[in-house]
């Protein structure tokens, strides 16, 4: 498994965790526009912006 898989995964996981469920295309769209990480405080702070709807 490469490493960007991994990335893909974990943010997944922590996603999930939130109550959001997304696709690894998705996720990996949303690396490279908005260069969401695995950082968890990243998530979390992207998980909120959903909730708000923004």
């Amino acid at each position: 498994m490469k490493k960007y898989d991994k990335n893909v995964k974990a943010i997944q996981d922590m996603l999930k965790k939130n109550g959001v469920k997304m696709s690894a295309i998705e996720i990996r769209e949303l690396m490279k526009t908005n260069g969401l990480s695995a950082d968890e405080d990243k998530i979390k702070s992207y998980v909120r912006q959903l909730r708000r709807g923004y």
